[in-house]
Order: C-alpha cells, then structure tokens, then sequence
C-alpha cells in the first residue's frame, strides 16, 4: 500500500521511502503512550500519503527524503498529546538522519495569533506542540479538512485555540464566526427538526436552522468563514446523522428529505473531553478527516498590573 501511491506521485525511491514509514509506525505504535485517538493502521497511512504527493508536485525541487518526512510530521503531531511529542519527532530524527525540516512558519498568521494571545493577557509560548503552534495545526488542519476534532480535557485551552484563530482571521481579513451549540442540551428532534405527523409542516431544529444559515451561497468577493462548534460529547444518538456531512459527500440529510450541502465556507469542529464513546472502527470513519490533541495545560492567563495575590 506504501509503495503504490508513492510511484503514483513519481517517488524514485518509492520502496526505501515506504520502508521507513512501516518501521516509523510500528515503533510509534509499541513506544508511545496508549492514547484512545492514535491510530497507526492503514487511514494513517493513506492521509501521509496524500499529504506527501501534495509536497511533491508543490515542492518539486525538494528531497523525496523530506518530503515524505515533512508529511509524516505535520500529519501526526497534531494528534499527539505534549509527553509524546519528543519521542515521536527523535523516532523521526532517527529514521531520517541528517535532515532537518524547520515548521513552516507563516510569517502574518504567526504573528496576528501571537499579538492576539498577548492582547487577551495569555502566555504567549511559541515551542513545538506549545500555544501558538497548536493554533498553527488547527489552521494547516482546516485547509484540507472539513471536519476537525479537538479533544483534550477542561481547561486545556480548546476554547482558546479556536477563538483565537477565529479573531486571528478576522484580523487577516478574513471575518471568521463560530457557532457554537451543546448537541446533548436538547433532544434529537430539537436539534435536526420534526415533521408533525397529522398536518406535514416542518420545523426546524437547532442544528439545522444554523446548518442552512451558513451554508447559504455567498458572493465571490467575501471571503467569511462559518465554524459550527460542537461542543460536547459525541454519541451516536445524535452525530449518526451527521455521518453524510463528515464523509466526502458533504450532504446533511434532514427528517424531511431535504439535503443541504457543506459550502467550502463553512467547517465542522467538535471540542470533546475524550473519544472512548467511539468504538475504533466508527472513530477511524468519521473523524479521520483531522485531529487536533490539546491536553496539556499549555494556555495560562497572565494577569497584567496587580500580582495574582492583589
């Protein structure tokens, strides 16, 4: 499986490449923690692939080497908790020696997030895996992917990294609007809609009334963004009708037969504790499109004149 997309994208050393991939993740798999999100198998693999011919024929001038490192790195950090970090990146460094690949840093984002953090009184730490960095994963996350996930536990700093990437944009020109909703504040019917048996008149829900709002067409000359944040546990009492709008179809299917499209405008994000409720089959489906682990005390508040004590 390696080896086949690889000479698909014109990868002269196709089988040496897809050696070092198959070690790097069964040495992932037997020395990093035992987290619920890891998954090491084949959808893993499928997403570097992807990643690295899209390095490939954007970076043609690049080693084959780094590319395929760049990809193996910036696809799975983002879903590692902090104590895993250095382990996985000197598992890389052993691998693939001799090659340093700095994180691309993107010179107005980076700034406008850490000018942000600091105007809202958060430390502003910019190492690997750290504040500004996970604000960073979130971004390159959403370029590709319309549905992210970012688990971690209260107080990890979820909120933050979504607001502040939100303001971030807004900032960049880019007006960015979250909606944000509780799926378990209310019942199933309340959220999707109803339909009334006796007359057929349809009413809708929660979700789908924002669901229809942000997914209206805009003009070419806007350039808004719309998050839908659910923020919440995930169970399949209610996310099994989102499955269609997570997949490549795009589509939210309502109670009525009415299916309305996710614009390229408009995201999905989901801010959980944990993924336990998931079994691994139904975790790898749906949420294979991004993960963002944030589960390290990473956002402090700093107070700004009186000590904490005043």
């Amino acid at each position: 499986m390696c080896d086949n997309p690889r000479l698909q994208c014109r990868f002269d050393t196709a089988k040496v490449l897809a050696k070092k991939m198959t070690v790097l993740y069964k040495l992932s798999r037997e020395q990093l923690s035992k987290q619920y999100h890891y998954d090491f198998g084949l959808r893993a693999l499928k997403s570097v692939l992807v990643m690295a011919g899209s390095f490939k024929r954007g970076f043609p001038d690049m080693s084959e080497a780094l590319v395929l490192m760049r990809a193996l790195r910036d696809m799975n950090l983002p879903k590692f908790v902090f104590e895993d970090v250095p382990l996985f990146l000197g598992l890389i460094n052993d691998l693939f020696p001799g090659l340093d690949c700095p994180r691309v840093r993107y010179p107005t984002l980076n700034d406008v997030v850490e000018l942000d953090l600091k105007e809202n009184l958060y430390l502003v730490m910019t190492g690997p895996s750290e504040q500004v960095d996970k604000v960073i994963q979130l971004y390159e996350t959403m370029l590709t992917r319309h549905t992210t996930m970012v688990v971690g536990p209260t107080g990890g700093g979820k909120s933050v990294i979504l607001n502040t990437l939100a303001r971030a944009q807004t900032r960049m020109g880019y007006p960015t609007k979250l909606h944000v909703i509780n799926p378990k504040a209310q019942p199933t019917n309340e959220l999707y809609g109803e339909m009334d048996p006796d007359t057929r008149d349809w009413t809708d829900g929660l979700l789908s009334s924002i669901f229809r709002e942000i997914n209206k067409s805009l003009p070419p000359e806007r350039q808004d963004r719309f998050y839908l944040v659910f923020d919440g546990d995930v169970d399949a009492l209610w996310v099994e009708d989102m499955n269609s709008v997570m997949d490549d179809n795009k589509l939210l299917t309502l109670p009525n037969g009415e299916r309305i499209r996710l614009q390229n405008h408009a995201k999905l994000l989901f801010e959980v504790l944990h993924t336990a409720s998931y079994t691994r089959s139904q975790f790898s489906l749906r949420f294979e499109a991004g993960l963002i682990a944030n589960n390290s005390p990473l956002l402090k508040r700093v107070l700004c004149g009186p000590s904490p004590h005043q």
